[in-house]
C-alpha cells in the first residue's frame, strides 16, 4: 500500500500470496486451500530459502537438545497437514522433492507434489493484464482495495 513508481507503470498480480503465482492464478490457490487448508507449500525457491532455518534448528539442538528441538520445531507446524511441493516444470524437481519429502517425515506431515502453472507469469510478460492485474499508472500510489 503506498508503493508508487514515478516514472514507471506498476503491473501487479492480484494474489494474497506468490504461491497463487506458481500454481496459476488466485482461484486455484483458494481452492487448494479449502481442499486442505494445512498446507505447508514449498517451490524451488522456498527450498533453497531454508537452509537458514536448518541452521536455526541446528542453534536450537546445539543449545537445548535434540528432543526439545524437535518439539519446537513441531509446534511451529503444528497447524499444518502436509508438505506440498509446487512443480511448474520449469528445473529439476528430484533434489527438492527429496527436500520435501524429508521435511514432511521430519515433521510427521503427509507430502504431496502438485502442478505447478506459469499462466500467470507468461500472462504478464505478454502484457496480458486483465482482471487478475493491477495496472497502477506512474505517479499513482498502490491502493490495498484490490487486495482485499
Amino acid at each position: 500500500m503506498g508503493l508508487k513508481s514515478q516514472s514507471h507503470r506498476l503491473v501487479i498480480p492480484l494474489v494474497d500470496d506468490c504461491i497463487a503465482l506458481f500454481l496459476g492464478s488466485r482461484s486455484e490457490h483458494k481452492r487448494m486451500l479449502a481442499e486442505e487448508p494445512g498446507t505447508y507449500f514449498l517451490t524451488k525457491g522456498w527450498v533453497e530459502a531454508q537452509e537458514g532455518a536448518l541452521v536455526e534448528y541446528g542453534r536450537i539442538r546445539d543449545r537445548y537438545g535434540e528432543e526439545r528441538a524437535l518439539r519446537v520445531a513441531r509446534a511451529m507446524f503444528g497447524n499444518y497437514t502436509r508438505v506440498a511441493l509446487i512443480n511448474t516444470g520449469n528445473y529439476k524437481i528430484d533434489d527438492y522433492r527429496e527436500f520435501g519429502m524429508a521435511m514432511a517425515d521430519f515433521l510427521e506431515l503427509g507430502f504431496d507434489e502438485l502442478p505447478g502453472s506459469n499462466r500467470m507469469l507468461l500472462k504478464m510478460l505478454a502484457g496480458n493484464w486483465d482482471e487478475e492485474f493491477l495496472v497502477v499508472p506512474a505517479g499513482t500510489p498502490v491502493a490495498l482495495d484490490p487486495f482485499t
